[in-house]
């Protein structure tokens, strides 16, 4: 979509996810870097003896296009992004292998 600022969008729902509740001994940590296009929201803690450390959500603004990384979010980052004006054809589904991506509506890279 024409005039859609991809690297807005994406910030917007880093800090829209670090405001929800993290479990118990977990804290959210938005990296956020926009000159490298990288938007990430981090789960750092501890869960009784269970350390955690790693992205929630990993968003990468490459070109006119969104790789996403990862989605660890229930309601779905993809369905966000298509709701708020992103294209299909601006998706990366990059958690997929490269050769299964040519089989979903979604870009290839």
């Amino acid at each position: 979509m024409e005039g859609l600022n991809l690297h807005h969008l994406c910030r917007q729902i880093i800090e829209k996810y670090a405001l929800e509740p993290a479990p118990e001994g977990v804290e959210l940590r938005p990296l956020i870097d926009e000159v490298h296009g990288e938007y990430s929201l981090f789960m750092v803690g501890w869960q009784g003896a269970r350390r955690i450390h790693g992205p929630m959500i990993h968003l990468e603004v490459r070109g006119d296009k969104i790789w996403v990384q990862s989605d660890g979010t229930p309601e779905g980052v993809v369905d966000e992004l298509l709701e708020a004006g992103v294209e299909e054809k601006q998706l990366v589904l990059a958690w997929q292998h490269p050769f299964k991506r040519q089989f979903t509506p979604y870009a290839v890279s």
